[in-house]
């Protein structure tokens, strides 16, 4: 029967996007802990030269304060990430109603099957809009994460200058 491919092949996609959100997740978490990482090193540099009574130059100064809003810009992003959302998941009023003894013992496996793939594609649906949008994070969050680094290392170049 048809109907049996079709169920392993939503289960399986099911089981990808899952995997995908998790992915998505960890690298969001990579984001915010080496954004954390570099600012806190920015600060040290910028404590370093001003126990050296060095000022910074104008241009290297906003160098960093650009440098400092692109990480924040990208932990705040990234953070966006982790918020749990909720998904299209089956509702407890579903499941009662379809475990009625009317439709528990009438409908043949294949409708039975059938309403189960519905349920799993109306899932798929949802949890790939939502990793779709975690994607959307990640990926701005890197490039914000990307420019920090690149205003840094102008700023180290305009400071050794």
């Amino acid at each position: 029967m048809a109907g049996a491919a079709y169920g392993a092949f939503l289960a399986q996609q099911l089981q990808d996007e899952a995997n995908a959100k998790d992915s998505l997740e960890r690298r969001g978490l990579a984001v915010i802990t080496t954004s954390g990482t570099l600012v806190t090193l920015v600060f040290a540099f910028t404590t370093f030269l001003s126990g050296q009574h060095r000022v910074l130059a104008k241009a290297a100064t906003g160098l960093v304060i650009f440098a400092v809003a692109s990480f924040g810009v990208a932990v705040l992003v990234a953070l966006l990430i982790q918020i749990p959302r909720e998904h299209d998941l089956p509702t407890i009023a579903s499941f009662k109603e379809r475990i009625t003894p009317e439709r528990w013992e009438r409908p043949t496996p294949v409708r039975a099957a059938r309403a189960i793939a519905e349920t799993q594609l109306k899932q798929l649906e949802a949890t790939r809009r939502l990793n779709s949008n975690k994607a959307t994070a990640l990926l701005i969050a890197t490039i914000a994460e990307v420019l920090a680094v690149m205003s840094l290392v102008l700023a180290v170049v305009f400071e050794a200058t």
